[in-house]
């Protein structure tokens, strides 16, 4: 069995207790563990949901069961894991203390050791029958009738990562859970059996970086960006695919990017005017752990021309920018393409306006240019795009361009956003491959799932520094 299928009827107001309603659902008894556990957190008025979920022993097992927001599974770190031992004292008394933490971190013996000012030798209960049972309401119940556990949670429990900012573990039973708010802690547990402290190996932080997207050239092409980066989220994350574990995303649509298109004659006026949206933008993705910085990215084939500024005003809000050359660059070494085009507006093509330059001046990588007249098709494709021709109209001409200038069966990485809105919208044939290699090399799309790697841990941003 690998979960609880029933489905939630009206609620009975006549029964008194969220265990009573699931019970009645389920058609079975209340275990009196259970009872015992929402007794004690109904006194101290704290919030929490009951539920039911498959059998689980280890943290893995009970992350992929929990239900949540109408899904099964959760993050691993949002499931609590706790640890019963003991310690013999030099008059040879033992005491029982818990530590908890997150699923997705160890315990640090010698933190614990110092938290409980002993240097005797810490050893696991021996309580087989308590084996995924474990869990901080059990313990303070069993507390209050004689049988006292100190108990140790690691500060980072209580650190806001991700929403909905609550966690889960067993409610005394293996397929009985319990989300609780680890704020409420400290009111449940009494004082004198409750410590909080650093006591886990040290490890990298668990939140999951905010991401800023500066469009503009067009305001589509940022949309477009969001929602692929959304849809590699939910496929690259399995059982994860509710909204809350989306990534948070602030978009700045800035008209000045537009200049981009004349980027030759303006270059100076385009900075002064985007300079300042990407200001914005990084105040308000500001990072708040050094561990893991915040994402700028830019969802244009054009402005990575002034990455190097753009990377200072990063720098000074704790804040990575990833450029979608950095994603196309990532991709042509992965497959080894050494050979390929550069599909866009004339300044891609050309190293001084590039935001491509690493392309141009890394020897590893021979740039094809475009034949005599493709820039200009090119262009007027991207201002009929810009001005709403339908776009089946648009993916003809985008055939066309194909045809005319023989870029059938080659490497061509598309480095212009509207041409990847005619990919994402349009029935175009730009499925066809070379072994695991795409032809056409959609830069959005790559760029999204760079992007969705970083945030859910796959891929580290300090790559790209």
């Amino acid at each position: 069995m690998t979960r609880f299928d029933y489905k939630f009827p009206a609620v009975d107001r006549t029964l008194r207790s969220q265990a009573e309603q699931i019970a009645r659902w389920c058609k079975q008894e209340v275990p009196n563990e259970v009872a015992r556990i929402e007794s004690l957190l109904e006194k101290n008025s704290a919030w929490y949901l009951l539920d039911r979920n498959a059998p689980a022993t280890s943290c893995a097992e009970a992350a992929n069961s929990r239900r949540c927001l109408g899904q099964v599974g959760i993050p691993l770190e949002r499931e609590l894991k706790s640890f019963l031992g003991f310690f013999v004292d030099e008059a040879g008394l033992q005491h029982r203390f818990a530590v908890h933490c997150r699923a997705t971190h160890q315990r640090d013996d010698e933190k614990v050791k110092k938290v409980l000012q002993v240097s005797q030798k810490l050893a696991k209960a021996d309580e087989s029958e308590l084996y995924g049972l474990v869990n901080p309401f059990s313990l303070e119940a069993r507390s209050l009738d004689g049988d006292i556990t100190i108990q140790i949670f690691d500060q980072r429990i209580f650190e806001a990562v991700g929403l909905p900012r609550t966690m889960m573990t067993n409610a005394g039973d293996r397929t009985w859970s319990v989300e609780f708010e680890p704020n409420s802690l400290q009111k449940i547990i009494s004082a004198d059996r409750f410590i909080r402290a650093d006591v886990i190996e040290k490890s990298s932080s668990i939140r999951r970086p905010n991401i800023g997207i500066l469009t503009g050239n067009s305001p589509e092409s940022g949309a477009l960006l969001l929602e692929k980066l959304d849809r590699h989220v939910r496929t690259g994350s399995g059982l994860l695919t509710s909204d809350v574990y989306l990534p948070k995303v602030y978009v700045v649509s800035a008209p000045a990017m537009g200049l981009t298109m004349e980027l030759h004659l303006r270059e100076n006026q385009v900075w002064e005017e985007i300079g300042r949206d990407i200001e914005r933008l990084c105040e308000l993705l500001k990072g708040e752990d050094s561990r893991v910085p915040n994402i700028l990215s830019i969802a244009c084939n054009t402005t990575p021309h002034f990455w190097e500024r753009i990377d200072e005003i990063a720098s000074r809000y704790n804040v990575r920018f990833i450029s979608i050359a950095d994603a196309v660059e990532d991709y042509l070494r992965k497959k080894a393409i050494q050979k390929f085009t550069l599909l866009g507006l004339g300044y891609v093509n050309r190293p001084q306006f590039s935001g491509y330059e690493d392309l141009f001046e890394n020897k590893t990588f021979t740039i094809e240019p475009l034949p005599e007249g493709a820039e200009a098709d090119v262009e007027k494709l991207a201002r009929d795009v810009k001005n709403d021709r339908p776009i089946n109209e648009c993916s003809n001409l985008l055939n066309t361009i194909f045809k005319r200038y023989e870029l059938r069966g080659k490497h061509v990485v598309v480095a212009l956003t509207e041409i990847s809105l005619i990919l994402a919208k349009a029935k175009w044939d730009k499925n066809k491959r070379k072994g695991d290699q795409d032809v056409v090399i959609d830069a959005v799309e790559l760029y999204a799932k760079l992007l969705a790697d970083i945030f859910m841990g796959k891929r580290s941003a300090m790559e790209f520094s």
